[in-house]
This record gives structure tokens, sequence and C-alpha cells, in this order.
């Protein structure tokens, strides 16, 4: 099982848990209360240096410390930063801290000390074999027999195609009806259907095995009454549930919203112009928070949350309302739609700094949500226009954040915003199956959008590529070999527990030593793309 990540230079532009952990010991060595600035800029070097050695020797076998930021960019589990914060002192005393520089197998058995138990490569979450359907479209509220109606009698077709999970709409009252403005959260009688209906839908899906996300939209509120002044800052909580209530005002919206002048503290991500911006430091408000989404869980019937602008408040609190409601090993995942880097000349072919930002707020939030990866999008439907040696990033590995934790990594091709009637970011329509034969054979956790499934004609070629990645048993860690990538031509061999794939892409023929073998048969093909399989013998 591969595990190679390699995202060294990026690791210390933040502190280090693993580093705090040897300046601590340090200086209980030394019997000193601090070190001094000389000793702590040696001390970061070290562990630059024993990074650098420790993620080599990873790949030869090495097992990778839980929840350690110095190795972010690999894989987590449930444990949390407090479980190691609380761990033993790491001991020292058998080392000669002058001589460190010389002494990297030390500091590597320092960094197997600071952790409390080490983790086998390979191990993924609860979810990687996941393969999500996005349920929805900008204007499915519009159907005249109501969306979840539609929706239940797809049921089962839908689970037949190999979808594991789906991505329902927001499932509350909107000013919009789209549902991204929520005002009164208990109250789910929307255009996409009445509460009942929407139990019955989720029924439908749960009776098939297909688990539901609910789109969770609590960055911001939009409030239904006006204060003194004429803002929209009190809000009405008229339905009765348990659990606290939802009747906030200007406490409950950020003290630094621009536009709705809140008594909040400041917020801790991005603003959200068009809606208050909650105030997620506030406990009563997370309290709240978590009451409604177990209302959603436990009497409406949803099994995981997507997060809406996810970039609009900090990620620890992401792991607050996971942890309290599904828990670390349901699929929850997280939209962080940023900007990707653009030069004169276009997108730019290093996307580091851009994974690097999806990386860092699943860090942030201990591993308990996924993100979707909008730097493979961006990279992607450039390289399907002839660009195809995009692919590839300089260690010869997938340039999106399916290069560097795939397990997290939640790729897509269009949603609601980018594609559909909105638009506003479309994948190339001319190669979308070109688009969909990358993500659906490919690590990480793939996604499909409902309007290319349904309604544009791709229905049978998805569900073959689902179809091959099933019975070959690709998950979201899987082995990647990129065999080719330049312009015309992309060449991928992906070996999943029941087998192994050949994925070509690109308008040349000729594939040389790097087709298939004897033993491989093709199992799908369209215009520009082809995939083979080699099916491993049953033991």
């Amino acid at each position: 099982m591969s595990v190679e990540h390699d995202r060294v230079a990026e690791l210390h532009s933040r502190p280090d848990f693993l580093e705090k952990k040897v300046v601590q010991s340090v200086e209980q060595l030394r019997g000193s209360e601090e070190l001094n600035a000389d000793d702590r800029e040696r001390i970061a070097s070290l562990m630059e240096l024993m990074t650098r050695r420790f993620m080599v020797q990873t790949r030869n076998g090495y097992s990778i410390m839980e929840n350690t930021p110095v190795f972010a960019s690999m894989e987590l589990t449930d444990r949390s930063f407090s479980d190691l914060e609380d761990s033993e002192q790491v001991d020292l005393s058998g080392l000669n801290f002058e001589d460190l520089e010389s002494n990297l197998q030390g500091l590597e058995d320092v960094a197997m000390k600071a952790v409390s138990k080490p983790r086998v490569p390979g191990v993924s979450p609860g979810y990687s074999s996941t393969v999500l359907l996005q349920g929805f479209h900008w204007n499915s509220w519009k159907n005249p027999e109501g969306w979840y109606k539609v929706l239940e009698k797809q049921a089962e077709l839908i689970a037949q195609t190999g979808f594991t999970h789906i991505w329902m709409n927001p499932p509350s009252k909107s000013v919009a009806d789209e549902g991204y403005l929520p005002t009164q959260l208990y109250n789910l009688e929307t255009p996409y259907g009445s509460q009942e209906d929407l139990k019955e839908c989720l029924a439908a899906f749960k009776k098939v095995g297909v688990q539901t996300l609910a789109d969770i939209v609590v960055n911001h509120r939009c409030a239904d009454k006006q204060d003194e002044h004429g803002q929209w800052t009190i809000y009405s909580d008229e339905i009765d549930h348990s659990g606290a209530k939802l009747n906030w005002g200007k406490w409950a919206i950020c003290g630094d919203d621009p536009a709705f002048g809140g008594h909040g503290n400041a917020d801790t991500g991005e603003s959200y112009g068009a809606a208050p911006d909650l105030d997620h430091t506030n406990p009563e408000l997370r309290r709240a928070i978590v009451d409604w989404l177990n209302f959603l869980k436990d009497d409406i019937g949803f099994d995981g949350w997507r997060f809406d602008f996810a970039k609009g408040y900090g990620p620890n609190y992401i792991t607050e309302y996971v942890r309290e409601t599904v828990g670390s090993q349901i699929f929850c995942v997280g939209e962080l739609w940023y900007d990707c880097l653009y030069d004169q000349s276009g997108l730019q072919y290093n996307q580091n700094a851009h994974r690097q930002l999806a990386c860092n707020w699943v860090d942030a939030s201990m591993g308990h949500s996924a993100a979707f990866d909008f730097t493979t999008k961006a990279i992607l439907q450039e390289a399907v226009k002839g660009q195809l040696w995009r692919l590839a990033d300089s260690q010869g590995k997938p340039p999106g954040m399916i290069g560097w934790w795939p397990t997290r990594a939640v790729t897509f091709l269009d949603n609601h915003d980018t594609g559909g009637s909105q638009n506003h970011w479309p994948f190339p329509k001319v190669h979308m199956m070109m688009g969909y034969c990358y993500i659906l054979t490919h690590p990480g956790i793939p996604t499909v959008f409902y309007t290319d499934l349904f309604d544009l004609g791709y229905f049978e070629q998805i569900s073959a590529l689902i179809a091959t990645r099933k019975r070959n048993l690709i998950k979201a860690e899987s082995l990647i070999t990129i065999k080719v990538a330049k312009a015309d031509l992309y060449i991928a061999e992906v070996t999943g527990l029941g087998g192994k794939i050949l994925v070509k892409m690109g308008t040349h023929m000729e594939m040389g030593e790097n087709g298939p073998t004897k033993d491989m048969k093709l199992v799908c093909h369209g215009v520009d793309y082809a995939v083979w399989e080699e099916l491993f013998e049953k033991e």
C-alpha cells in the first residue's frame, strides 16, 4: 500500500506538535525553563531534516504517526491532538543533543516516541470506498412533482449504479428557494418537498444501502425580523423541537460583519456578504447547531454532512459538529472553493499552494471531514484540452489533493455552482467523459453530478466506469503509477484490492510498451479514453 506524499517543503509553514515536543523534552533534559533563540532555530532545522529522512523511510515500511502535523499530508485517524498533547514526555536521556545533526536515526526514534501509538501505512477511514452522487442541481426545487419524490423513485437505480452516498440539497426554509440562505432551521417545508416527503425519501435510500448527506449551511443565517435600526438581525424559531432554541439576536452575528453589525466575536473565516456571518466561537450557538444536526440525523434520517462555504468559519468547529453528531468514521465533506494560481499564460502548472489550503483545513479539522478537491478540477479541465502533461506533478504523482491526501480528497467535475444552469466554472462538455474516466478510476473519493448522470446522456458510460471501480475494489488510497503524461497521451495504472486497471486518455493512439498486457481486458471506452482491467484471482 503506497503512502507516498511529497509535501516536505510546506510542512514547516506552521508550528509543529512534534517540534514542540522535542523542545519541551530538551528543556527538561537540560533543566532549563526555556531554550534560547539559537537553540530553537537549530531544532527547527533538525526537524526539517528529520522529516525529509523519515518520509523517505516511510516509503520503505516505517509506520506513520497519527494526527501529527509534521506528517499532516498523510493519513489521520479519529484520535485528537489533545490525546497526543496529554501523552508522556519524550525521553531524550539516551541522546547527545549536541550531536543530533549527525544522529538522524536517533532523532527518528524521538519521533517514534513523541506520539502514543503508531499506525500501519494505508489504513483508511471507514468511507474510502465511497462513490458520491450530488443528488440535485440548481433548479431541482422547481420540479412540479417535488424533488424528494423524484429521488425517492430513483433510489434503487442509484444504488444499483454503484453509488454509496448521495449529497442532498439544504433541507431548511430559506430566503432563496435553492436553500442557501436559510432562516428557520427546523422548518423543513421547502420547495423541494415537505418534511414528510424528505423523511420518506431518506428512508428509501436507507433501504437500498445508500447513505445521505445533508447540505449544511451554518456559516450564515438570514434573520426574518428587523431590529430597531431596520437591520435584519432578529431570528425566529417557530417550530416546536427539543434542544436549544434558535431565536437568536445580534449576539449570534460576528462583530466584524460589515453589513449586519453583530455583537459577537470576530469572524473565524471569510465573510459571506449576502447574509449575517454566525459567531461560531459562541458555545451557546454551537450547542444549538449540534442539537439541530442531531435532529436531522435522529428524527429525519440523514447520515452525514456536506458543509457549505466551509472557509467561512474555523475548521475546529467542523471537528465539533462531526464528533458530536455522526462521528469521524462517517463520510462528511467540506466546500473550500479558493481561487487557483494563474499567471499571464493561464493556469500555472504548480498548484501546490492551492492544494495545501485543503490539506491544512482537513488537518485542522483533525481529519473529521474530507474536502472537495478543487485543485484536481482546475487542473483536469485544462488538461483534457490537449494539455495532459498537467496530470503529473514534479514528483510524478497526481497534481491535485489526491496526490497528497487521497482519502480526504473528494474529486468532481461540476456541481450546482460550477455547472448546470449557473455554469460559473464549467467542465468542458466535449471532454466530459474523459474527465469522468479520470476521477472514477483514480484515487480519491469521486463525485458525479446529477445533471451529468441523468440529463446529458452519459448514464451508460458513467455506470460502466463505476462498475469497473467496484470490480477492482479501487479505494481512495489505491496505488497509482503514472506511466505517461504528455500533451496528447496520459497512461496510468491503478491497483485495487480486487484487480488492477490501465487508464489511457488522449488523442494519441500508440501506447508502446505502456499498453495493456495480454491478461488485460478492455472494459470501458469512449471518445479519447479507454480502460483495461486485470482481476486478481480470488483466494
